[in-house]
């Protein structure tokens, strides 16, 4: 490969790595970056909805 291909190549790559790094950061305001919350129905406080139990008392929602 000549250095004049190389220099005509440098500019495309540049920019497709470019864009996938762009892809990757998104421009979220800090309160969509919380998933949705829960009520546990033993203990009352608030858990995450897609977890599989409480975080505070530890049971299982699979049976509420």
């Amino acid at each position: 490969m000549t250095i004049g291909r190389m220099c005509d190549r440098f500019p495309k790559e540049l920019a497709v790595i470019t864009d996938l790094f762009s892809r990757g950061i998104t421009t979220t305001t800090p309160t969509q970056n919380f998933g949705s919350q829960r009520v546990c129905p033993f203990c009352n406080l608030i858990t995450l909805r897609s977890g599989r139990f409480c975080l505070e008392c530890g049971r299982s929602f699979g049976n509420a």
